[in-house]
């Protein structure tokens, strides 16, 4: 079953949007806030090699790939609804 894994920030105007673009589309999506969480936030950029939030990460099964961030993930969004 496909799903998404969202790195997101609460003060990131981007990480909100696409949190509501997901309830909006019903989309399966796990979020972790990374506020605090600044060596592990770091961790996971270099891990993801994406520098931003939100980090965005499609889980299909036991696979794992990399989306982006909001304008990349809005994108693939827009574009499966068609």
């Amino acid at each position: 079953m496909k799903s998404y894994k969202m790195y997101v920030v609460s003060s990131c105007p981007y990480c909100i949007k696409l949190i509501q673009e997901m309830i909006n589309n019903k989309q399966t999506f796990y979020v972790e806030f990374m506020d605090g969480k600044e060596e592990l936030l770091k961790e996971r950029k270099e891990q993801y090699k994406h520098p931003t939030v939100p980090i965005v990460i499609l889980r299909d099964g036991d696979d794992e790939k990399l989306i982006g961030g909001c304008t990349e993930t809005l994108r693939l969004l827009r574009k499966e609804a068609k």
